[in-house]
């Protein structure tokens, strides 16, 4: 993850993965499909600065 450019973690749950590596890529996002998690996971990675997008099990992801 440290050479990585960007990283997208899918079902982030409350985002404890990502949280938990020491140098996050400059661009990182996460999705999750479980409202309680979104604000879980927004307050885990929000030292990195990170996206988190509440997108539904069988949506598309909504990044280009």
């Amino acid at each position: 993850m440290a050479k990585a450019e960007a990283a997208l973690d899918i079902q982030t749950g409350g985002g404890e993965v990502p949280a938990s590596i020491p140098i996050a890529p400059p661009v990182l996002a996460a999705t999750e499909s479980w409202p309680p998690n979104l604000e879980i996971a927004r307050r885990n990675l929000a030292k990195f600065n990170a996206a988190v997008v509440g997108v539904g099990d069988t949506a598309d992801l909504p990044f280009p």
